[in-house]
């Protein structure tokens, strides 16, 4: 899929290029996307704009509550909350364009490379070398059907019954011929330097979001009636899956992450992670896993920031974040590359060296009644994520993919979990997810969430009064997951 900044500098680019696709029909949604877009940011802008008032707003609750001016904090906090209402229908707004925009430029073709030849079909191919001459032997050339059929290699009145036209079973020393041809193919490329791998033979449609559109997919492919799952023809649409990843933002202050957030786009990202506690990230660092481009850079320069770490920046990017005065810049190619093994603690001229935990997840263990939503799962594992670089006792509170609260670094777990509620008097936590850097030994901590409208638990389980929580979770219609492993960051 094309970058929308690159369509909306090079309109006449991209329309030159459907024009090459011979795909005149999509050139007046060159124009429509733009404006779209146009319309897009202006309610980012909006958005922003909204959310930088109310986190003004809510740093004075705490100050007004603090000198006993109760009816002024609720008044402001009736202002918050209408800010908050006002947000969620921009966000809704900014949804729906989001959605239109999509759709649109997954039908817009991706720019061809200047020296591919033109043409309607295969008749205007173009010959680019040639090897030798044709040669024709003096006998008849038998299908190649043939040739096996007379080795008893190949069977397709079999496989006509079992499967129709087109397929066969291989037999015997044709099957051996295949299976070798392949073997060596693929020691050829191990030899080369490159790494074996067998795919899944089904995808997801989402997999190949941005390479093809949707309605190209569904003509190509075979599709299992009724499930969201195609079976491929060649391996390079599920290695595209493979190395899907998420755009992910991270803030962190005094080592610890104050602001995770996965989000659709860099700016996307960046705007959940600050939101995630706008406080926090001030004097902190930001790091990235894509290209940061100028409007996400523009964001960032708007507060005090020691270091950006990203795999690359725009150029734009680049100029903007130098103007900040003491601001560190890092580019890191290989910004989750680990070399190293060992984590090394000092004490008093004493060394204590030990190995990395580099595990996340031992397994995904539901021990409630209530089973989880894949949703749910899905911010499981995120929130496992964060929490394992909290320094422990460690609490994060998840939803949708973004930090709501962090609580880290206290004697009690309970205590972590309270902090991260009571630190974020503004934040809606219904139907978020608790995740958790060790077990419970008491079923506080399920009752706080209930109380604060969490959803959903994950911990490494592994105390011997397990059952309470599970039991109080089960009464609460809560599902919660043991993982069967245990972070404590220290």
């Amino acid at each position: 899929m094309l970058d929308m900044k690159f369509l909306r500098e090079n309109p006449e680019i991209v329309k030159e290029n459907i024009k090459k696709k011979f795909q005149d029909h999509k050139l007046l949604m060159v124009d429509e996307v733009i404006e779209l877009d146009k319309q897009n940011r202006a309610l980012k802008q909006k958005g922003d704009d909204l959310r930088a008032q109310r986190n003004s707003l809510s740093k004075q609750i705490g100050g007004l509550m603090a000198k006993g001016e109760k009816e002024e904090a609720n008044a402001i906090k009736a202002q918050v909350q209408a800010m908050a209402d006002e947000m969620k229908e921009t966000e809704k707004q900014e949804e729906e364009l989001s959605a239109k925009i999509k759709n649109i430029m997954m039908q817009i073709p991706n720019i061809i490379d200047p020296s591919v030849p033109l043409g309607k079909d295969d008749s205007e191919n173009v010959e680019l070398k040639k090897y030798g001459e044709p040669v024709v032997p003096a006998f008849e050339v038998p299908y190649h059907t043939d040739i096996m059929e007379r080795f008893d290699g190949i069977d397709l009145d079999s496989a006509r019954k079992v499967a129709g036209n087109g397929f066969y079973y291989l037999m015997g020393d044709i099957a051996r011929l295949s299976s070798a041809m392949l073997s060596y193919a693929r020691d050829f490329m191990i030899d080369k330097g490159f790494t074996y791998c067998i795919p899944p033979f089904m995808i997801r449609s989402d997999v190949v979001t941005g390479v093809m559109s949707f309605d190209e997919m569904d003509a190509m492919m075979y599709k299992i009636e009724g499930e969201d799952l195609y079976l491929i023809g060649t391996s390079e649409h599920s290695m595209i899956g493979k190395f899907k990843d998420q755009i992910v933002t991270a803030a962190i202050k005094h080592s610890t992450p104050c602001g995770v957030a996965i989000g659709k786009d860099g700016y996307d990202s960046y705007m959940k992670a600050y939101e995630a506690d706008p406080q926090s990230i001030f004097g902190g660092i930001v790091a990235v896993n894509y290209k940061v481009d100028k409007a996400t850079a523009e964001q960032m320069n708007k507060i005090f920031l020691e270091i950006v770490a990203a795999p690359d920046f725009d150029d734009d990017a680049l100029e903007i974040l130098k103007k900040k005065k003491n601001l560190r810049i890092l580019k890191l190619k290989n910004l989750d590359a680990r070399g190293a093994k060992y984590d090394i603690k000092y004490l008093e001229g004493k060394v204590l060296v030990q190995e990395l935990n580099t595990k996340m997840i031992d397994e995904m263990k539901v021990v409630t009644n209530v089973q989880p939503t894949k949703e749910q799962l899905t911010d499981m594992e995120f929130g496992m994520k964060v929490v394992k670089y909290v320094k422990s006792n460690a609490i994060c509170i998840v939803k949708n993919g973004v930090t709501l609260a962090i609580g880290g670094g206290q004697t009690s777990r309970v205590w972590a979990l309270e902090n991260a509620i009571h630190n974020n008097p503004d934040k809606d936590f219904n139907g978020s997810v608790l995740a958790s850097d060790a077990f419970f030994p008491f079923n506080d901590c399920v009752q706080v969430a209930a109380d604060a409208g969490i959803q959903a638990i994950i911990q490494p389980g592994g105390s011997i009064r397990d059952q309470d929580s599970i039991d109080l979770c089960n009464e609460k219609n809560i599902p919660m997951v043991f993982s069967g492993y245990r972070h404590f960051r220290h």
